[in-house]
């Protein structure tokens, strides 16, 4: 005898209740962070390396919920993923139009302010990669809604399991690009607001 599949009911206002506390206390670290010095804001994280990883993971959580709850009251499903790209890219063509216009309108560049930090994992001595990094950035460091929401897709699964980190002789960064997730974060729960 077959067991009845039981379908799951889901609540956007619980959704962002959880995100507004996941939030929160993601916000204790970043806002403790060495304002105005990038050698400060790393001593810092290097010192308090568990409040970063719970700082990147609760934030990226929150903005999953915060997408979650918009498929909901929107009528699409839940979807039961951390994957953050996939949660938005098939939200309604007209609220992404909208969310992407107020994204564009408030992010502006962040000249000697911190907005992103990086960790390197290695399992071997560390090596400067310095001319290697600013390449990237340069070429591929875009700071649009779609590329923060691609880089930070994983970001929950990613930063909660940290401690797994590289493999032998691997070299792995991870980022953490907590100015645009809070901005994305305001943006996305405003829209919420709105609808709710």
């Amino acid at each position: 005898m077959r067991k009845k599949k039981v379908e799951k009911l889901y609540s956007a206002n619980t959704a962002v209740t959880a995100a507004d506390a996941f939030r929160t206390h993601s916000k204790m670290f970043i806002d403790n962070l060495p304002k105005g010095s990038l050698d400060k804001a790393s001593q810092f994280a290097s010192r308090n390396l568990g409040e970063l990883i719970a700082s990147a993971t609760t934030l990226t959580l929150a903005l999953e919920l915060y997408l979650k709850a918009l498929r909901i009251i929107t009528g699409f499903p839940a979807a039961e993923t951390h994957h953050l790209w996939n949660l938005y890219k098939h939200l309604p063509v007209d609220l992404k139009k909208a969310i992407e216009t107020q994204y564009n309108q408030l992010n502006m560049p962040q000249v000697g302010k911190l907005a992103a930090l990086e960790l390197e994992v290695s399992t071997e001595p560390f090596k400067d990669n310095t001319s290697d990094e600013n390449e990237y950035k340069s070429n591929n460091f875009s700071n649009d809604l779609k590329s923060v929401h691609i880089r930070s897709s994983d970001a929950f699964v990613t930063w909660r399991y940290i401690h797994e980190g590289a493999k032998k002789g691997e070299y792995v960064k991870y980022d953490y690009e907590f100015y645009h997730l809070e901005l994305i974060c305001d943006i996305t729960r405003s829209h919420l607001t709105a609808i709710l």
